[in-house]
């Protein structure tokens, strides 16, 4: 199980990319604007990465902190604890965004109660698995026999009923968001899982100034869920979108290549391309800078061929425009990142 939660945490910052500065996010940081980091040519504020981050892993993060909450505050010591063997982890803390070993072993823990508990109150009966089975058996009538897919049956009903079930748990909760924009992320990840959102949660957008969310007794304000994105994805983020903004002083982007990119997902997804869309919270400039970046990498490690370490190459055209953080979390963070790499 360990190796799964790990693979559901590296996909999270695998998929980074450019945020369209389009949104309207509704919360603004109380304790001033200032730069965070800067190339030769441009810089970021502490406000535009909150918003970039907001953007791209806004909800993600948040279910995570209330998830989490919830277990350790009402189901105290219900669920079996990973073995004391799995604590240790190739993949070190700093890798994942996380601030301390702790943190990890936190999230990985949360990430194993929230399995077990959809394990535990999902109908798993032969019933409702041989219910499933017949569905899956017209749309494709040379499926193998019923006792062969039972095991996949299980897996195709904890993904398709855990989304609710969790849902209905945060709602127990009075699981309540005020930013309106992970709100609406919330609703259109809710409702891409075929669930009406009713009664599952709640909202309260006039105070979307100070607060983002709060479930059972724990508040979550706007300053607090900047440190938590910080911690999780604040390097990634800021990475990506300076080394998109210096590549591309070095690297021309065909317009073609990423529409012909961007019409690939189009016909790959079909008609869930804009389920996909808007479960995400991506607009097509999303997409173009996605796929912008990964054309620009490409060229950079044509030209690079020798070296095989991607980052290692990015950096000495981020140290060719004089890029530097100006937040000593992000630079003890980015330090500790550059360590686990090269070790």
């Amino acid at each position: 199980m360990l190796k799964v939660l790990l693979l559901i945490l590296m996909s999270k910052l695998l998929f980074l990319v450019a945020c369209s500065e389009s949104y309207n996010f509704s919360s603004s940081l109380t304790n001033g604007e200032y730069i965070i980091a800067s190339s030769s040519q441009d810089e970021m504020t502490n406000q535009h990465l909150f918003e970039l981050m907001l953007h791209q892993f806004g909800m993600e993060v948040l279910l995570d902190v209330v998830d989490e909450h919830i277990f350790e505050t009402y189901f105290e010591n219900e669920f079996e604890s990973l073995e004391q063997e799995q604590y240790y982890v190739e993949i070190k803390y700093a890798m994942l965004g996380f601030a301390s070993n702790e943190k990890l072993i936190n999230n990985l823990e949360m990430q194993s109660n929230r399995q077990q508990f959809i394990e535990s109150t999902i109908d798993k009966s032969e019933d409702i698995l041989k219910q499933k089975y017949g569905q899956m058996l017209k749309l494709n009538p040379d499926l193998p026999p019923f006792y062969e897919l039972r095991h996949e049956l299980i897996d195709k009903v904890l993904f398709e009923t855990g989304t609710f079930i969790l849902a209905e748990l945060r709602s127990k909760y009075e699981f309540t968001i005020y930013n309106p924009f992970i709100y609406n992320q919330y609703l259109n990840y809710l409702s891409s899982r075929n669930l009406a959102p009713r009664g599952l949660i709640k909202n309260d957008l006039g105070r979307a100034n100070d607060l983002i969310a709060s479930v059972g007794t724990l508040t979550i304000t706007v300053d607090d869920f900047f440190y938590h994105l910080v911690y999780r994805v604040g390097v990634f983020i800021v990475l990506n979108e300076f080394n998109y903004k210096i590549l591309s002083l070095f690297y021309p982007i065909e317009e073609y290549g990423i529409s012909k990119r961007i019409q690939l997902l189009k016909s790959e997804l079909g008609e869930y391309f804009d389920l996909f869309m808007s479960a995400n919270g991506y607009q097509i400039d999303d997409l173009v800078r996605r796929f912008g970046l990964s054309m620009m990498i490409e060229q950079m490690l044509e030209l690079n061929s020798q070296s095989q370490c991607i980052d290692c190459v990015l950096s000495k055209y981020r140290n060719l425009q004089n890029f530097t953080f100006h937040n000593e979390t992000l630079i003890k963070k980015y330090n500790s990142i550059i360590e686990n790499l090269i070790n």
